[in-house]
């Protein structure tokens, strides 16, 4: 099925996935496929820096699973929302709905982290913190490597960003708690 076939209509996640023409990285934004520009390698070891560290705690620490930029969640059926975090982290609770997916997981994880890149507009960041929001997801880092500087965005704090700079860190609040992570070890 072509991409503006599925366009004309109202997309379904099961057309999603009938479809043999998606773009290699895309996400779907109300019911529209949006593709995605490539990523340049800061972003992406700036992404697996942060997932890694998150993952160590978590050994010490098992109270869910962090995943990566290839796994999707679909945020709401209708309309359809997809969006790929560069990475994410799913608790205990929530881990085995999306490990049986077949696909993409439905619902949100807990924590979504993006790397800005130098192709993405500052509205389009605040759409993405928005929607996070919107459909249920607590805890939102976003990364900006150019003034290596963290917004966070939390769900109980709806509207306001705390900015944080080298030389402070992440706080994985009521999501990871007693999660820290300089933001020195990020920007190295």
């Amino acid at each position: 099925m072509a991409i503006q076939q599925a366009q004309t209509q109202r997309l379904t996640v099961e057309d999603l996935y009938a479809m043999d023409d998606l773009p290699e990285r895309f996400e779907v934004i109300r019911g529209e496929i949006v593709e995605m520009p490539p990523t340049g390698w800061d972003h992406t070891t700036i992404g697996m820096r942060i997932g890694i560290k998150i993952g160590i705690w978590l050994e010490q620490n098992p109270i869910g699973t962090v995943g990566g930029a290839d796994g999707g969640f679909v945020l709401s059926r209708d309309p359809l929302v997809v969006r790929i975090p560069d990475v994410s982290f799913v608790s205990t609770a929530l881990a085995p709905a999306v490990s049986a997916a077949e696909r993409m997981p439905e619902g949100a994880p807990e924590l979504a982290i993006e790397v800005i890149s130098p192709s993405d507009r500052a509205s389009q960041i605040n759409a993405k913190v928005m929607t996070y929001l919107e459909y249920g997801v607590k805890l939102v880092w976003i990364i900006d490597p150019s003034s290596k500087t963290v917004a966070v965005h939390a769900s109980v704090r709806p509207g306001v960003a705390q900015i944080l700079h080298v030389g402070e860190a992440l706080d994985g609040e009521n999501v990871l708690s007693g999660f820290t992570l300089p933001l020195a070890d990020i920007f190295q």
